[in-house]
């Protein structure tokens, strides 16, 4: 009895192979644009502010940015930068964050800034600097524990502002220090505030 599969049984194999390659497929690319649509399980509800906690987010961003700024006019010193504004409404609205930490704010600017201004001097201000500057600061805030969001501002302006050391310490260093400090000592003194959660 000859047990070779006939030209229709090979036919219908392929067909049903090609059917179910295109069903995958399918369910592959449905499922892939299904992660874009959210889904209740991790859908967010949206924060309401009391007045007591607006007048505290309002204390808070007045004595510490407003201190800062006018720290950095009055005495022309450069503490203040784009990315600490950044900074300021993710420490003010989510100060319990783990990327809102002393530890993530000081060391992702300051470790952002560093390789930001080393890698311009090496390969100048353009995409590709940039790019690889990104690529190097994220790796390093990885590994450090020190991922701060904002702190990709700060590469940026480190790479094309032309900025030497003297931005990572003083700007970079001094500011995001200062604003963490000030921020410390408005946040406690609401007694149903506690900052910072950690400081390494």
């Amino acid at each position: 009895m000859n047990s070779k599969p006939t030209a229709r049984q090979t036919e219908n194999t392929h067909a049903l192979g090609k059917k179910a390659l295109i069903l995958r497929a399918k369910h592959l690319i449905k499922n892939y644009f299904a992660k874009m649509c959210g889904t209740e399980l991790y859908k967010r509800k949206r924060e309401y502010f009391n007045l007591r906690e607006l007048f505290t987010l309002v204390l808070t961003i007045f004595g510490s940015i407003g201190v800062i700024a006018w720290i950095s006019f009055y005495f022309n010193l450069p503490l203040l930068i784009p990315s600490f504004l950044a900074s300021a409404v993710l420490l003010y609205t989510n100060h319990q964050s783990s990327v809102a930490q002393p530890r993530n704010i000081i060391g992702g600017h300051v470790l952002s800034a560093t390789i930001g201004v080393l890698t311009q001097s090496v390969l100048g201000a353009n995409w590709y600097s940039l790019t690889i500057a990104l690529v190097i600061a994220i790796i390093l805030m990885m590994l450090t524990g020190t991922i701060h969001p904002p702190a990709g501002g700060t590469l940026y302006i480190a790479i094309f502002g032309g900025f030497g050391l003297k931005f990572v310490l003083i700007t970079v260093a001094a500011g995001s220090l200062l604003m963490v400090v000030i921020s410390m000592l408005l946040i406690n003194i609401m007694p149903w505030r506690k900052y910072p959660s950690y400081w390494w």
